[in-house]
């Protein structure tokens, strides 16, 4: 294999394509300090004798400290734990005084509400590039029933909300639809309907999933289906409509509709307003490829912030 420049960026982002959990590594300073940071690098090792590893930054604030210590403790995160991940991937004072925590038995910090949480002693160190590989044995452990929280191309998932977008159940007179937020490079797909331009989406049968029903919808026309972007309530036409993102394999997509220019697209649509504030937001998103998802209605709801996952701060 000949010698080539990387691109890092473009090396970050395929590294970032594999789906992984996300924790939050911390330890305790010698003057009982407590630090912290969010990790998506996290692997378990061995069962006999238990160890597990982490990777902490050379850019760390904190590295010092991981380099030196001799315990520390590894908190995965539960699925409605994102903002706690955004929190130690941030520069903000006091990241512990904004979390529910506890010492364990060799001083590192737990988090509360965590999926599983390890405590660790430095098994090995080995320097690895602009990272250091932190090798723990584990002393002690403890896991809950909650499910993990999700990490992968820049954005947060949950099963918990994905299940909802697949088979979540509407009222007998609901009607249910699926769409997708279908692009390819700085364009999207509009379709033509009787009420002018709108998403491309379709009606959900009964006892059948959104998800079944957009991959059918979008069988044969070589358009990836990526993560949920929206989960609402139409409450007006008593309609719900979960939303995919998509990219298309080229600007060919029969019967579909038309690509537009990503900045044109508000202007372009003329379907309900809530569509409209989908893409303004998705354009607004797309900028850092940075996406949330939104569960609510076509008035207030919750947006799942999704920040880019640091190893350090």
């Amino acid at each position: 294999m000949r010698d080539m420049t990387l691109d890092p960026i473009a090396l970050r982002t395929a590294f970032g394509s594999y789906m992984t959990g996300v924790t939050v590594v911390t330890a305790m300073s010698p003057d009982s300090v407590p630090v912290g940071f969010t990790a998506n690098s996290f692997t378990s090792v061995s069962l006999d004798p238990p160890l597990l590893l982490i990777c902490p930054a050379k850019r760390l604030s904190s590295y010092d400290l991981f380099h030196t210590c001799t315990h520390f403790a590894v908190n995965i995160l539960a699925d409605d734990q994102s903002a706690i991940s955004t929190l130690f991937a941030s520069r903000t004072e006091d990241r512990f005084g904004k979390v529910n925590w506890r010492r364990d038995s060799w001083g590192s910090p737990l988090i509360g509400g965590a999926t599983a949480r390890f405590s660790c002693r430095v098994h090995n160190r080995v320097e690895a590039g602009d990272h250091d590989i932190l090798i723990g044995e584990v002393l002690d452990f403890d896991i809950s029933d909650k499910p993990g929280l999700g990490y992968a191309s820049g954005g947060y998932f949950s099963r918990t909300l994905e299940h909802k977008a697949q088979t979540g159940v509407a009222t007998e007179m609901e009607k249910r639809f699926v769409g997708g937020i279908i692009s390819y490079k700085d364009q999207l797909l509009l379709t033509p309907t009787e009420t002018g331009l709108r998403l491309p989406h379709f009606r959900v049968p009964a006892r059948t999933s959104a998800l079944d029903t957009l991959t059918h919808a979008l069988d044969g026309t070589g358009i990836e289906i990526g993560a949920v972007y929206s989960i609402y309530t139409d409450t007006k036409a008593n309609r719900s409509y979960t939303f995919y993102r998509a990219v298309a394999p080229s600007l060919k997509v029969a019967n579909l509709g038309h690509f537009i220019p990503l900045e044109t697209v508000p202007q372009a649509l003329t379907g309900p307003m809530a569509e409209r504030t989908i893409i303004e937001r998705y354009i607004l998103e797309s900028q850092n490829q940075q996406f949330g998802l939104y569960v609510g209605d076509d008035e207030y709801g919750d947006l799942h912030p999704v920040h880019l996952v640091q190893k350090g701060n």
